[in-house]
């Protein structure tokens, strides 16, 4: 029998019509994570690949050490060329530069 395996992720963005649920068992909009020193490539490639199967469209990582942002696909980790992570369907827009300049790193 399959185990159940439930991610907790630093940021979730819901749709503002998607339930508000303990346990989210609809993809979320959007799911940030920032990495902290102890994440490994492997360890951040497994949890953006639960959350993509999940059905989860947009998944972001935040690396506050280097100050580089990461949009997550099936086969990539990409930067964005303009320095601003956005969900084009939305009003979710983030100014990496304003953030970066925010976090004690």
């Amino acid at each position: 029998m399959a185990q159940a395996r439930f991610r907790v992720p630093d940021i979730v963005i819901l749709r503002s019509e998607q339930p508000r649920e303990a346990v989210i068992t609809i993809p979320p909009l959007l799911i940030i994570e920032v990495l902290s020193k102890d994440d490994s490539l492997r360890s951040m490639r497994e949890r953006v690949d639960d959350y993509l199967r999940f059905g989860v469209k947009h998944v972001w990582i935040l690396d506050p050490a280097t100050k580089r942002a990461y949009v997550c696909t099936p086969t990539s980790f990409q930067e964005p060329e303009v320095g601003v992570l956005a969900v084009a369907e939305s009003k979710v827009r983030i100014v990496l530069s304003e953030i970066f300049s925010q976090l004690n790193t």
